[in-house]
């Protein structure tokens, strides 16, 4: 019997971003007959990275000239009008109704009418079995819009994260569709237990439909620890304010001791991040800096196999669950973070492993953190490193989290096949 999946993304294969996807998508091509790929936001140009051969990206333009036709752009927002409906009464409802929500709901309800449209077209052509959404945003909107317009049985679900998760996030403070998402969605899949308790607090009515479900990372064995007096800290972010990375050079100032600090990622604070280092190097001479910008995940995989590392270091404000830090842990690498979103399912007290910093964390708590881990004695370090290696295989072993979700996927698709493209009207 065959088994075909729509998976929405952002922008994934093209570029560099979403690499988390690249080793989950090995998993749904191996559960699936067919794979269709949609990259909701992406301008079908530069760089696809490899895909397994039962893959197909959909390579209509998503975004063209007709965009910009006023008629198609009403079409595209009166069809999602259910969704903008209850943004505006749920919104209404928690006191965080503005005219600014209701022009970002109208605003996303055109993009999302125009995604509707296309998954319309590629559910009645490809016979598809399952809609997976990789975020909850419009392109998700779009698709539960399709579905159900035509009431077929098809099984819609969707993940969630940081951005797209918490309300305090937005400004105004709601996020757009997520309740005529919650409502419609088979499931809607959290990346961390803390939002799964979260968006349960927001939605109580639809509790069996939310439940966390971890990511995951490869194991890739354990990097190798410095051995020349010389402490190694990498970090792997998008340089936006919410990260914080600003704060890593200012707190390695105070340490005493030789370190070397590697960054990964780059974007509008890259100029202010590069003044920061340029001003340790200049105050603390055993001090060097290497910013990589950004750079495609075989890349980082590569220096994690070649280099020594001796922590890892993530201080942002808002997060779900980061793959960065499952990534580092899948080497053994311990973390040090600042108490943010689901991070303390992994790092700290909860699990015995790593650092927990507090959600806003001082210099000197950073400085505090870094010095512990300089001064443990190399039989303590491999400790910490066969514990970070244990609670990484417990929670975020890819090979068991993706092979289960898979799993999980089919038998929802198969639940309803026999029936699933009777007209139920």
């Amino acid at each position: 019997m065959s088994m075909n999946l729509l998976f929405l993304t952002n922008r994934y294969p093209y570029g560099t971003g979403e690499a988390f996807i690249e080793t989950e998508i090995h998993y749904l091509s191996n559960a699936f007959d067919k794979v269709l790929l949609l990259p909701i936001d992406a301008d079908r140009t530069g760089d696809i990275r490899p895909l397994p051969s039962n893959v197909r990206i959909i390579k209509d333009v998503v975004h063209g000239p007709e965009d910009k036709n006023l008629l198609n752009r009403i079409r595209w927002a009166l069809s999602m009008w259910g969704g903008v409906y209850g943004d505006v009464s749920f919104s209404s409802n928690k006191g965080r109704f503005s005219s600014k929500g209701l022009r970002r709901s109208l605003h996303n309800a055109v993009m999302a009418g125009r995604i509707k449209e296309m998954v319309t077209r590629l559910i009645e052509e490809e016979k598809v079995d399952l809609v997976y959404s990789y975020w909850s945003n419009y392109g998700a909107a779009g698709a539960v819009g399709a579905v159900r317009d035509k009431r077929n049985r098809i099984t819609l679900i969707c993940k969630v994260y940081g951005y797209d998760l918490s309300w305090e996030r937005q400004d105004p403070p709601f996020v757009v569709f997520q309740n005529y998402l919650i409502k419609n969605l088979d499931k809607y899949l959290p990346d961390s237990k803390n939002g799964e308790m979260y968006l349960r607090e927001k939605y109580p009515e639809y509790q069996s439909k939310i439940s966390v479900r971890y990511l995951g990372t490869r194991s890739q064995g354990p990097s190798k620890m410095s051995n020349d007096r010389t402490f190694r800290i990498l970090s792997c972010s998008s340089l936006i304010p919410l990260k914080r990375v600003h704060l890593i050079p200012e707190s390695l100032k105070g340490i005493n001791g030789r370190v070397e600090w590697t960054h990964f990622g780059d974007g509008p604070e890259s100029k202010r991040i590069e003044a920061a280092a340029s001003e340790l190097i200049r105050e603390k001479k055993d001090a060097s800096i290497s910013l990589k910008g950004n750079v495609s995940n075989s890349e980082i995989i590569y220096f994690y196999k070649e280099k020594r590392i001796d922590l890892f270091l993530h201080v942002s404000e808002y997060e779900g669950l980061p793959v960065s830090i499952m990534e580092a842990m899948s080497f053994g690498v311990p973390v040090v973070a600042a108490d943010s979103g689901g991070i303390r399912e992994l790092i700290g007290k909860n699990t015995g492993c790593g650092y927990l910093l507090p959600h806003d964390p001082t210099l000197n708590d950073i400085k505090n953190a870094l010095t512990y881990f300089m001064n443990l004695s190399l039989d303590d370090l491999k400790e910490e490193r066969l514990k970070t290696l244990k609670v990484w295989d417990k929670y975020t072993n890819a090979d068991r989290n993706y092979s289960n979700f898979t799993e999980e996927l089919k038998g929802m698709a198969l639940r309803d096949k026999p029936r699933r493209y009777t007209n139920l009207s």
